[in-house]
């Protein structure tokens, strides 16, 4: 059986998944087929992670940290990704694996990428872009380095690998524009088979305003505190509607607003969302930074849920305004589509049945990838 050595900064956890964890599991699921599999991975000492034990042959796990400090964990963190680099190139350098694989651009910044093993890089999203985003109007120039030096080794690591993996054609493009000759092939998001076998129904729904996202990640945090701030009282709607707002790790100031305003509702995080979309009237997605696929909209539009966000949750979808889904893009107009959505029953119904099927018609995650991995040729 070929070796192949798969290399990630992460992997999912069985107590808490985040949004992108479905693409890693299918992977390994699909690969443990073909594949003796190797893995380099970090991990926190709470992580619960036996589904992958008949995965995978070798485990070489990185403690990222065990110190309750926050200075101590930032060194140990620090530390972690040290060790982490070292092992990669230390295990790359034997020459043993056919195929070398990379999660996420974080897992090769720091790599001696070999040409005698063919090598893939699943990209995830366009890591630099982020932080540009997220920092456009920062006064720090220290903030604009990190961000320049950021590109240069993000771009420097799409072109040393055989084949790039790309989450959208936005991103594909993103990374040709530096590398032209590069190969990269577009591997979508894999979609939940229960969402994809069930639908919403308006029949269902109740005066619920949903919003799903891992709270512990900064981009959904803020977002949220933003739409409650400047978005939620703009709203001319009916004032038994509830903000749901679905994930772990909240926040301290989101657990303040739950506690004063009884019509926000923090659930935790909840394994199966099917009952969830199912109860919601309209979902939303107010990310206003951000880029790549962003999973929460894939779900959502999966089950057919009339959905509002911001042009950043849309980019590596392409699904389209005011057809598949409704786009606002400041405060005032997000709060004008949510209000357009719940007075105009045909308008959900429409985007309910066209966002679906864009979905359907546009995202195969198992015949991409199986296309993928066929066509590579390994001696």
């Amino acid at each position: 059986m070929k070796r192949l050595l798969l290399v990630t900064p992460r992997i999912p956890n069985n107590l808490e998944k985040a949004g992108g964890d479905d693409i890693f599991i299918t992977l390994v699921e699909y690969l443990s087929r073909s594949f003796s599999i190797d893995l380099i991975t970090r991990l926190v000492p709470e992580d619960d992670i036996n589904w992958i034990n008949s995965k995978i042959e070798n485990k070489l796990f990185i403690n990222k940290y065990r110190s309750s400090h926050p200075i101590l964990q930032k060194i140990e963190n620090i530390i972690s990704w040290l060790k982490f680099y070292y092992l990669i190139n230390q295990k790359i350098r034997k020459k043993e694996y056919d195929l070398i694989h990379f999660e996420w651009v974080d897992s090769i910044l720091f790599v001696k990428v070999p040409k005698f093993s063919f090598s893939i890089l699943d990209t995830h999203d366009v890591k630099y872009l982020l932080r540009k985003r997220k920092y456009k109007n920062s006064k720090n120039p220290i903030h604009h380095i990190i961000t320049k030096i950021l590109k240069y080794l993000e771009l420097k690591a799409v072109g040393s690998v055989s084949l790039v993996l790309a989450k959208s054609e936005y991103d594909r493009n993103h990374f040709l524009k530096y590398n032209s000759n590069q190969k990269i092939k577009i591997l979508a998001c894999p979609l939940k088979n229960e969402l994809v076998n069930n639908s919403w129904n308006i029949n269902n729904a109740k005066k619920v305003i949903l919003f799903v996202g891992d709270l512990s990640r900064e981009l959904n945090n803020d977002g949220i505190i933003r739409f409650y701030n400047e978005v939620w009282p703009l709203l001319n709607i009916n004032k038994q509607y509830v903000l749901k707002i679905v994930g772990g790790n909240p926040s301290a100031k989101l657990l303040e607003i739950s506690n004063k305003d009884k019509r926000v509702v923090l659930t935790g995080y909840v394994e199966d969302l099917t009952k969830v979309y199912e109860e919601a009237r309209v979902f939303i997605a107010p990310l206003w930074v951000g880029g790549g696929i962003i999973i929460k909209v894939l779900d959502a539009l999966t089950y057919g849920l009339p959905t509002v966000c911001t042009s950043y949750g849309n980019q590596g979808i392409g699904a389209q305004d005011g057809v598949d889904l409704l786009i606002g893009d400041d405060p005032k107009l997000f709060a004008t589509q949510i209000s357009k959505l719940i007075s105009n029953i045909e308008l959900s119904k429409g985007l309910s049945s066209s966002g679906r099927n864009f979905i359907l018609n546009n995202f195969n995650f198992d015949r991409d990838l199986r296309d993928i991995y066929s066509s590579i040729n390994i001696n």
